[in-house]
C-alpha cells in the first residue's frame, strides 16, 4: 500500500513539475509501440510471404490455347527433374458459385499446404481412406460436385481450394487450359530457361502453349522487396525510438534525483527508490500501450491502404502480445540504470543526477 502511494505522489511530482517532459516521453514511447504494433502483424506476413515466394520461385505455369484431356505419361520426359507436384486447374460453376479445383501428384505437397497440425491429420486420414471420385475441398464447398458429368464427392478440411489426385484426374480424362509445375528445388536463370525450352518444345503437340518461368516472376519479386523495405524502415523507427523513450526515461528519474535522495535519508532503501521508480515506468509504459493500441484501431485502415504493407486483422490476443512483449522489453532497458543507480553512494547519485 505504502508503495501504491509513493508511485502515485511520484506520478503526480511529474506531472506537476515536469510535464513537457512526461509528454514527451508518453508521445515518444505511444509511437514506438505503435510501430511495434505494425511491425508485429507484418513479420508474421513476411515469412509467409517468404515461404510463398520460395514455391513461386520453383513454379512453371503452362497455359494452352483450348482445353485438353492431359495423360499421365505427358511429363514423363520430366523425370530427371525432381517434379514436386503437378497441378492441372479446372473451375466447376454451380448454383452461380465458382469453384476451383486443382490437382496434386505428391502427397507431401498437399501436407506442405496445412496451415495446422489438426489439418494435416485429417489430409492424413483422407489419403488413408479416400475413395476414387473423393476431393480433399474447403469448408464452404458443396458435399458433391458435378464436373464433366462426373460426380465428385467432397472431403472438408481447412484448406483455400480443392485438391484431387492427379491420377484420378488422368483417369476421368477431365480437360484443363491451365498446368503448374512445381520443382522440389529453385534452379538458375539459365536452368529455368533450358527447362522452359524443354518443355515448349515436348508440350508443342498441344498447340501454341504459353509458358512462364520463375524467371519471369518479377512482379512478386517487386512485391516481396517493398515488404521488405517498409518492415526495415519499421525496424529502423522501432528502434530509433526504444532507445530515445529509454533516455527520455532516465532523464525523468533524474529530474527527481533529489526526492530520492530525501527517501534515503528519511529511511528508504535504495531497492525501495527503484521500486518506485520502476512502477513508475511500469504505469507509463501501460498507459502508451493503450494509447498506441487505440490509435492503431483507428487508423489501421488507413495505414494499409496507404502504403505497401499487409491488411492484417489483430485479435485480442495479438494486442495482449504487444503490451507483455513491449513491457518486458522496456523494462529490461532501465533495469541496468537502475543496478548501476544502486551500486553507487546516495551522495555520487546525487551529484550525478541533480
Amino acid at each position: 500500500m505504502k508503495l501504491i502511494l509513493l508511485t502515485a505522489s511520484r506520478i503526480k511530482n511529474d506531472f506537476t513539475n515536469h510535464l513537457l517532459t512526461v509528454l514527451l516521453y508518453l508521445a515518444g514511447s505511444t509511437v514506438c509501440i505503435f510501430v511495434f504494433i505494425i511491425f508485429f502483424k507484418n513479420i508474421t506476413g513476411l515469412s509467409s510471404m517468404l515461404s510463398q515466394y520460395d514455391i513461386q520461385n520453383r513454379q512453371f505455369r503452362i497455359f494452352i490455347p483450348s482445353s485438353i484431356a492431359v495423360k499421365e505419361e505427358d511429363f514423363d520426359f520430366l523425370d530427371k527433374y525432381n517434379i514436386e507436384n503437378i497441378s492441372c486447374s479446372i473451375s466447376v460453376f454451380e448454383n452461380d458459385s465458382q469453384y476451383d479445383i486443382e490437382t496434386y501428384s505428391d502427397e507431401n505437397y498437399i501436407y506442405s499446404l496445412c496451415p495446422s497440425e489438426d489439418v494435416r491429420k485429417q489430409v492424413e486420414n483422407f489419403f488413408s481412406e479416400h475413395k476414387s471420385n473423393e476431393i480433399l475441398a474447403p469448408l464452404e464447398y458443396p458435399s458433391e460436385i458435378t464436373v464433366e458429368n462426373a460426380e465428385l464427392e467432397s472431403r472438408h478440411v481447412m484448406l483455400d481450394t480443392a485438391y484431387m489426385d492427379f491420377r484420378e484426374f488422368c483417369r476421368y480424362e477431365f480437360k484443363t487450359s491451365d498446368i503448374t509445375l512445381t520443382l522440389k528445388r529453385s534452379m538458375s536463370a539459365s536452368e529455368n530457361e533450358q527447362l522452359k525450352k524443354l518443355l515448349v518444345t515436348e508440350l508443342s503437340k498441344w498447340g501454341e502453349v504459353n509458358i512462364y518461368s520463375p524467371n519471369e516472376n518479377t512482379q512478386n519479386m517487386l512485391s516481396l522487396s517493398e515488404l521488405v523495405f517498409d518492415i526495415t524502415s519499421l525496424i529502423l523507427i522501432f528502434l530509433i525510438s526504444f532507445v530515445a523513450c529509454a533516455m527520455l526515461f532516465r532523464y525523468v528519474f533524474s529530474l527527481n534525483s533529489y526526492e530520492n535522495v530525501m527517501y534515503c535519508i528519511v529511511g528508504a532503501s535504495k531497492r525501495t527508490v527503484v521500486l518506485i521508480a520502476l512502477s513508475e515506468a511500469l504505469i507509463f509504459v501501460l498507459t502508451s500501450n493503450i494509447l498506441a493500441i487505440t490509435a492503431h484501431l483507428l487508423l489501421h485502415e488507413q495505414i494499409t491502404l496507404n502504403t505497401g504493407l499487409m491488411d492484417t486483422s489483430y485479435s485480442a490476443g495479438d494486442y495482449l502480445t504487444v503490451v507483455l512483449v513491449t513491457t518486458v522489453l522496456s523494462m529490461i532497458t532501465i533495469i541496468p540504470f537502475f543496478i548501476s543507480y544502486i551500486r553507487k553512494p546516495i551522495i555520487s547519485n546525487k551529484n550525478k543526477y541533480s
